[in-house]
């Protein structure tokens, strides 16, 4: 089972919601993990990351798979439309924390990283 978080934020306005998802951290992020230590120290999902869904799937291919938005079930994508998440396909910069554990897993450029 595993936690999902989408890279980005979306800021909450007098107005309405506002994407805030262009602040230097994040789009290191999606230049994949390597990159992204090389120019910052470690990840704090709080600051960078958008909570999407708890999932009871236990392979991270296939959550992946389950999370392109264009190929989503209904249920998946309720979940990403529910969120604040700022983008709807799972993609470079994207985190899975294993429940339980608490692992996380970076979606890096090609597979995931297990980070910190």
């Amino acid at each position: 089972m595993f936690s999902i978080y989408y890279a980005g934020k979306m800021s909450k306005m007098s107005q309405g919601q506002v994407r805030d998802d262009f602040t230097n951290k994040v789009i290191d992020l999606k230049m994949g993990w390597k990159f992204y230590t090389s120019q910052h120290e470690g990840l704090d999902l709080d600051e960078t990351h958008t909570y999407v869904a708890t999932t009871t799937l236990d392979d991270k291919e296939e959550i992946f798979r389950c999370f392109q938005g264009e190929f989503a079930s209904q249920d998946f994508c309720d979940m990403i439309h529910e969120s604040d998440a700022t983008h709807t396909s799972m993609s470079v910069g994207d985190v899975l924390v294993e429940v339980g554990s608490g692992r996380k897993f970076f979606c890096d450029c090609m597979g995931f990283v297990e980070v910190e």
